[in-house]
């Protein structure tokens, strides 16, 4: 198997995380395009995969979170400035939506009021990471993996309670 198709293949099996990571930045900043981010992602997996080949320790999941939130952030800041969705637009496109994508698109406007590095880590936590894979994804220990999202968890209660 070729290095390309080997790529393929990892991006194949692993498309749906990273629609995941498009769809929320794209939710949270009008001004990214979800399709156009997921291929500036893969363009950047690419990119990064001649690295990531040489380090076999790295697991699949870690490299691809890493290179998708890196440059979701980067997109994020790039073109939202001033263009953060307003609370109007997301009550707009809730009350489109279904009971589900509804409850969905809530949880989203409340993680959109925590700054980048809590929204990258409570992200993670919803996608079942483990402490340690979200320690290496984020570059940051363990240890204050737990005490952050307990932090979340309780900002997004109080965010949710208001």
């Amino acid at each position: 198997m070729t290095t390309e198709e080997q790529f393929l293949e990892l991006v194949q099996e692993n498309r749906q995380k990273l629609c995941v990571v498009c769809r929320y930045y794209a939710a949270l900043c009008s001004a990214v395009c979800e399709e156009d981010l997921f291929q500036e992602i893969v363009l950047n997996l690419w990119k990064s995969y001649p690295r990531y080949v040489k380090r076999p320790e790295c697991q699949p999941s870690t490299w691809l979170y890493r290179v998708a939130l890196n440059v979701a952030i980067s997109q994020v800041r790039k073109l939202g400035s001033g263009k953060l969705q307003s609370l109007s637009e997301v009550e707009e496109r809730v009350k489109d939506n279904s009971a589900e994508e509804n409850l969905t698109d809530q949880m989203y406007e409340l993680i959109a009021q925590l700054n980048q590095e809590d929204q990258a880590l409570i992200f993670l936590y919803l996608d079942e990471k483990s402490h340690t894979e979200m320690a290496e994804i984020l570059g940051i220990s363990v240890t204050n993996v737990g005490t952050k999202i307990q932090r979340i968890k309780q900002k997004l209660k109080r965010l949710n309670d208001e």
